[in-house]
């Protein structure tokens, strides 16, 4: 090949190569251009997106802090402008107190790299007001610069709703703390997450000791427990159980063991997707206390301390019903304390009341505490004997009394003697009666005799008419076969008076021997027509009962002797 072709090939070569240079850097300026325009439409992006954010956005310089751009936002939360902040340090928007905790938080990030969250810093506007914030930071390069890109949101509307939420939270710990009644708290399983501190004083156990423990484990009884556990999955469910919604009583054990009644309400709400439950437990002890004494009080005399009318009929209809079943009999004694009217006019009502007290207070003594002893209004009492001890029932019972009445007369060394009117009626299974019918027999039978004393007094006083009496100066003496100690206290040719230390019964026997001041010794009979009890005075030591005798199977030979001794004393 010749020069000149080697030289024309050479050329063509080196066209087409230059061609070519040139579509490769036509390709790489569309590339560029085209770089640039994704660039341009990234950073209108960017731009929009800085500038429309709901939270302040800033760069800051990492060594300097100073603020090297920010947007609109950030503007309006400072109150500065954007061609301020440019010239600021991100410090100089918190307020001096605070400025050293965010230069550290900054410090921090550009150690770590990001933090996110951070609150409790304000942010310091224009005015000097303070803004509540929350910071996001991390650490970016920017044109080959390391700098902060910081994200500082208000949170004044989250702060007050969080501040009303405390501030409600608070209030309702202090209700609860300063509640009467113990509030607990637990979820599905029962286990406890609230204990205030009334439940703390209740039950003995502190909060921190019984947080996170099952209720039913340690403050309710074993029967109590059980119920919970078969009702639990029916809680978990629907939030409802047997309790839910209503108001019982029932019984709580504390620390140390002891049991007390209880009243429980319990409601139940939903917590993040579970069911949970409180209770108010009130302490009822008191008011159990106080029901008590008022049923007691409803069927108590408070005079005598005895049950009342309403008490004796309601323990004596339980008797009745078991007499019944154990075809058993009752013996219903009716009391009456005699001249009682008289008393409280003449001595007051006080020394009424006394009488009726002392008069109950025998008849404790004298009675079984499985007898029902009762006031059943004014002066009257009643006693429902229960498995009468003996066969000779009356006999026993009105030797019980003769001896209840001498002790406490011998005992009680005052001006006021109790004086008793007695019926006894008899409940027979066989042939039953009501209580009121009961009642009204032993009443018929008191008012017999009554009526019997009466006679016997009047017999008594014209006896002591038909014949003058003379007082013994201790110059007749005798022998009596009634026991006991017995002091003469006059004479007459029809009767005589004695001072006994055992109450006589009427129409009661007496066989006696009187020896006189002639030495003349007799042997008489008598029978008893009336006998009482009288005082005693403190200066004479006398027998606590008087009784006047009647003499009966009088010879003439022996009223002769006798005429003799009481004329040997008389005048004395």
């Amino acid at each position: 090949m010749s020069d000149k072709s080697r030289k024309k090939k050479q050329l063509h070569d080196e066209v087409k190569a230059l061609r070519k240079r040139v579509a490769e850097l036509e390709n790489i300026d569309t590339i560029r251009k085209q770089a640039e325009q994704r660039g341009l439409e990234s950073d209108k992006k960017y731009r929009t997106l800085f500038e429309n954010a709901i939270d302040a956005i800033l760069i800051i310089d990492l060594v300097s802090g100073k603020i090297l751009d920010c947007n609109k936002k950030t503007a309006d939360m400072s109150a500065y402008s954007v061609r301020e902040l440019k010239t600021m340090t991100v410090t100089e928007l918190c307020p001096l107190e605070e400025q050293y905790i965010v230069s550290k938080i900054f410090a921090k990030v550009a150690e770590s790299g990001s933090l996110s969250g951070i609150s409790g810093i304000s942010l310091l506007r224009k005015d000097g007001t303070c803004v509540p914030v929350e910071i996001n930071a991390a650490a970016h390069e920017i044109g080959g610069e390391t700098c902060i890109c910081g994200i500082i949101r208000d949170i004044t509307l989250r702060k007050k709703t969080e501040d009303m939420l405390r501030e409600s939270e608070e209030k309702n710990r202090a209700m609860l703390d300063t509640s009467l009644d113990a509030i607990i708290m637990m979820d599905g399983n029962g286990t406890i997450s609230y204990f205030n501190k009334a439940a703390e004083k209740m039950f003995g156990y502190r909060q921190k000791d019984v947080k996170g423990k099952k209720l039913h484990d340690i403050l309710v009884s074993e029967d109590a427990r059980k119920k919970y556990v078969q009702h639990l999955p029916k809680f978990e469910q629907s939030g409802q159980c047997q309790i839910i919604g209503k108001t019982l009583e029932s019984y709580a054990s504390r620390k140390d063991g002891t049991r007390f009644p209880v009243e429980i309400s319990v409601s139940s709400f939903k917590r993040q997707g579970t069911w949970h439950s409180v209770g108010a437990i009130r302490d009822i002890t008191l008011r159990k206390e106080m029901e008590t004494r008022l049923r007691e009080s409803s069927r108590t005399d408070e005079l005598t301390g005895l049950f009342n009318r309403s008490g004796f009929l309601e323990f004596s209809s339980q008797q009745y019903k078991l007499a019944n079943r154990n075809n058993s009999c009752l013996y219903l004694l009716l009391l009456e304390v005699n001249n009682l009217r008289t008393i409280n006019e003449k001595y007051g009502l006080k020394t009424g009341d006394l009488i009726l007290q002392d008069t109950a207070k025998l008849l404790k003594r004298t009675f079984r505490e499985s007898d029902i002893i009762s006031r059943i209004g004014g002066n009257k009492f009643s006693v429902l004997i229960i498995t009468p001890p003996a066969p000779d029932i009356e006999e026993v019972i009105s030797r019980h009394i003769e001896d209840a009445m001498g002790a406490y007369h011998k005992q009680k060394n005052h001006g006021h003697e109790i004086s008793l009117s007695i019926g006894l009626s008899r409940y027979d299974p066989d042939h039953p009666c009501s209580l009121d019918e009961l009642l009204n027999l032993a009443n018929a039978q008191m008012n017999i005799n009554k009526r019997l004393k009466s006679a016997i007094s009047e017999k008594a006083i014209r006896e002591k008419r038909q014949h003058e009496r003379f007082s013994n100066g201790h110059s007749l003496k005798g022998e009596f076969d009634i026991g006991g100690d017995v002091f003469i206290k006059n004479i007459s040719l029809g009767g005589i008076c004695l001072r006994t230390s055992n109450i006589q019964s009427p129409d009661a026997g007496c066989k006696m021997s009187l020896t006189g001041g002639l030495q003349k010794k007799i042997h008489l009979t008598g029978r008893v027509v009336w006998a009482t009890a009288v005082k005693t005075r403190r200066e004479v030591a006398l027998p606590p009962f008087e009784s006047g005798l009647q003499f009966i199977d009088l010879q003439n030979n022996i009223k002769k002797t006798l005429q003799e001794i009481i004329s040997s004393f008389k005048g004395i």
